[in-house]
């Protein structure tokens, strides 16, 4: 069966992801839909072909571009990332709303059967904006991410929500096998989005230092607005940082031999945890919510009582058990739904 994933996941001009955690979990389901006997390809509306990836990606030009490729496939599989949200609330009619419509649109019209897997819901206020996520979903079967998730898109949706989980896990045992253990663990990540980062000061830097030696910045989003280049310029000049040029297993491998990952971005979040690296969640996102509730995660509003709490307070083996038990409640329930989700996409096509 050939089947298309439509995502947030876009390629830059270098070749390298735009957003390392969208295109870590584009890999990640890609690669289970190859392995449950799926031709898998990657529609990517970015500038370039991927470098550094082994899943298949088609550049896509647009709305014709992608109604082309959707004619050549069994199935459409929508996810993951937080994809039913009003990410451009000043424009009318652009951003995920839209990608969303435009690819319900297209999978009606051609009867593709639809599966929206893994997704993140964000609250979306904006009638315009809702009236396109819910044409996208009208022929649609949906699993979410997590059960708030599966409340707000029972408003978009005909059929029942279900709930999966974030298609990230599926690199889980990949990820385990380069955790290093605990006696080799040195340094700290800072994974902050473009909101957050503005907020680290050489202070911050220097106490992080002076706890964990080298502290490293990992800056998720690679393109024009980067979280590496929201930061103040004497920050960034004393970080070692990683502001772009790589893919996501780069990111992975940095943190893998860390005693600690302070982030704001969710899937730096997920690559800590699957790499049984300690993390400390900053910010009040209601993606970032849904994470630390599931994971047992410690959270931080502000940047500076993260440094504070990540110096004070290291994980113990406590928290540690808790989230590893976290962890496999939420890959089996990924798995079981995938099964279904896969069943439902072979009966229909």
């Amino acid at each position: 069966m050939r089947t298309l994933i439509v995502s947030a996941d876009r390629t830059l001009a270098s070749g390298h992801p735009q957003n390392l955690g969208d295109a870590f979990l584009t890999d990640a389901l890609s690669e289970r839909l190859r392995r449950a006997g799926h031709e898998t390809v990657i529609a990517d509306f970015g500038q370039a072909g991927r470098l550094d990836s082994t899943e298949q990606r088609a550049r896509v030009s647009g709305v014709r571009a992608l109604a082309d490729l959707v004619r050549q496939v069994d199935a459409v599989v929508v996810g993951g990332g937080t994809l039913l949200a009003d990410d451009q609330p000043t424009r009318p009619f652009a951003g995920l709303p839209r990608l969303m419509a435009v690819t319900g649109l297209i999978a009606r019209t051609s009867r593709t059967p639809l599966a929206v897997f893994g997704v993140g819901a964000d609250p979306v206020t904006r009638r315009r904006a809702r009236l396109a996520l819910r044409s996208g979903l009208d022929a649609a079967r949906v699993w979410t991410r997590d059960p708030d998730s599966a409340g707000r898109a029972a408003g978009y949706s005909k059929a029942p929500v279900e709930v999966a989980a974030d298609v990230s896990l599926f690199a889980a045992p990949e990820l385990a096998e380069l955790a290093a253990p605990a006696d080799r663990r040195r340094g700290a990540v800072v994974a902050l989005n473009a909101k957050h980062s503005p907020q680290v000061t050489l202070a911050h830097v220097q106490a992080l230092e002076e706890r964990f030696g080298e502290v490293v910045f990992v800056s998720m989003d690679q393109g024009d607005d980067s979280d590496a280049g929201a930061l103040a310029p004497e920050v960034r000049d004393r970080l070692t940082t990683e502001p772009g040029d790589h893919g996501w297993r780069r990111a992975a491998g940095i943190m893998a031999d860390r005693e600690v990952v302070v982030a704001s971005r969710m899937h730096a979040m997920y690559l800590g945890t699957m790499l049984s690296t300690p993390v400390l969640a900053v910010g009040g996102a209601t993606k970032v919510g849904a994470f630390t509730t599931e994971f047992g995660t410690r959270t931080e509003p502000a940047f500076d009582r993260a440094v504070r709490t990540a110096i004070a307070a290291p994980a113990d083996a406590g928290a540690a058990s808790t989230t590893a038990a976290a962890l496999v409640a939420a890959t089996a329930r990924l798995d079981a739904a995938f099964e279904e989700m896969t069943s439902w996409v072979r009966r229909t096509a």
